[in-house]
């Protein structure tokens, strides 16, 4: 983050995807009782909102939207489905539970790093 933020022009944005299956290593093991991060598949690391929000404002960034999905994007019934029903669950659990697979950030370059 801080390569990216020397490189950025003082009014420099990010735009970002970040992956966020940190509840499903959390399900794995609490639920199944299974210790495993293979639920992160692809990658190494997955983000919270709060962690990435956490690294971005430590790293000189701020916010300026985040969501968890591309809106106008087209995307099969099944996605439509999936990405509905995680809305509900994070709905009904006042924010609580968040299954969205990742969440897509625009931050700006701020005047200094903290």
């Amino acid at each position: 983050m801080k390569q990216i933020f020397e490189r950025l022009n003082s009014d420099g944005l990010v735009i970002m995807r970040v992956v966020n299956r940190n509840w499903l290593v959390k399900f794995n093991k609490y639920v199944l009782r299974k210790a495993t991060v293979t639920a992160l598949i692809d990658h190494s690391i997955g983000y919270s909102k709060k962690s990435i929000s956490y690294l971005l404002k430590s790293n000189g960034f701020e916010i300026i939207k985040m969501t968890n999905w591309e809106k106008g994007k087209k995307h099969s019934f099944r996605t439509k489905a999936f990405y509905l029903t995680a809305f509900i669950v994070k709905l009904l659990s006042l924010g609580f539970i968040n299954i969205f697979p990742g969440l897509i950030l625009i931050a700006k370059k701020t005047n200094s790093t903290k």
